[in-house]
């Protein structure tokens, strides 16, 4: 068995399990598209996502493929799909080193543009929390697949990254695509650490009520509500950041619990002056033994980041 041999193999079980998941989306498509998702339901969205999204994207993959090389005036000598895996024929020489270098691109370019605008459809145009589960899942395994895991794979089997790659043949071309392909990776992956919280919000059940908050917002900078709903919902997240942004917009609208996450999202951005009046603001405030604990031992981290030893020990021993 050739290494393709293995790759359609695995695709064709891939395919059993896409016609099974098939199955449970359709009978499951108004329970999934209804008001209230559940943990099973984002599961089996997650999972249409890869198993019913990804092989159109292949698709479109090689007819990429198909497309650079009938701008070449070459001739598509053959076509395999088999859902997840794929590939396109042509001669080999005679589009030139270039020429086979634009056509191994061409797809992957493809898939790359594929994962960039589902992510921003998902992010950027949110929805129901299954319609931005289907869309972001499809750019995130989109773009994971185009520039690490295919690449990868080329290292140990033959691939569009060999030629892609090839050095020896097209040193500008493949020195400035490596170039590129470093950029993304490193933009990217920093973009998607600062939107990955508000991408896992609106993929749970809470998603509608960011979207409202959002466009709340939008319509008037200054809606406390949604401030309010926003920041507790990013603190849950461990967000503080974006917490610490919509919290202390309103911090005087607060009340004493929503003071101890203010005074959290404080702390864990380095304002610490700020987190140790929050923690005294909602001390004050609490009637819960347990709760003014909690804003007492914020204040004494809040002193030990402030350099304030003697205070944060003398606040412990009383």
């Amino acid at each position: 068995m050739s290494w393709l041999d293995g790759f359609v193999l695995l695709s064709l079980v891939y395919v059993v399990v896409g016609l099974v998941v098939l199955v449970r989306f359709v009978a499951n498509y108004k329970r999934l598209f209804g008001d209230e998702l559940t943990a099973e339901d984002a599961k089996l969205a997650s999972r249409a996502s890869f198993f019913l999204l990804i092989p159109p994207t292949v698709a479109l993959h090689e007819l990429g493929h198909a497309a650079a090389i009938w701008a070449y005036g070459q001739e598509v000598l053959g076509w395999i799909f088999y859902g997840y895996v794929g590939a396109v024929a042509h001669h080999p020489t005679a589009a030139g080193p270039t020429g086979n270098f634009v056509i191994a691109l061409a797809g992957n370019l493809v898939t790359l543009v594929i994962g960039v605008a589902a992510i921003a459809i998902g992010v950027k145009r949110p929805g129901h929390p299954t319609r931005n589960i289907l869309w972001i899942d499809l750019g995130r395994n989109s773009l994971f697949l185009v520039l690490v895991f295919y690449p990868a794979l080329c290292l140990f089997f033959p691939g569009d990254f060999v030629t892609i790659y090839g050095f020896d043949k097209t040193p500008v071309a493949s020195g400035v695509t490596a170039a590129v392909h470093a950029a993304v990776l490193f933009f990217g992956w920093r973009w998607w650490q600062r939107e990955r919280s508000r991408a896992i919000l609106l993929c749970s059940p809470i998603a509608k009520l960011v979207g409202d908050a959002e466009r709340r917002l939008a319509a008037d900078p200054n809606d406390v509500g949604a401030h309010r709903g926003l920041g507790l919902a990013y603190a849950r997240l461990q967000d503080y950041g974006r917490a610490r942004e919509h919290l202390g917009a309103i911090a005087a609208r607060l009340g004493p619990t929503e003071r101890l996450v203010l005074g959290e999202a404080l702390l864990a951005t380095d304002y610490p002056e700020g987190a140790l009046a929050a923690f005294e603001a909602a001390e004050r405030a609490l009637l819960k033994p347990e709760e003014r604990s909690a804003a007492r031992r914020g204040r004494v981290r809040a002193l030990g980041r402030l350099g304030r030893d003697e205070e944060a020990r003398a606040l412990l021993a009383g």
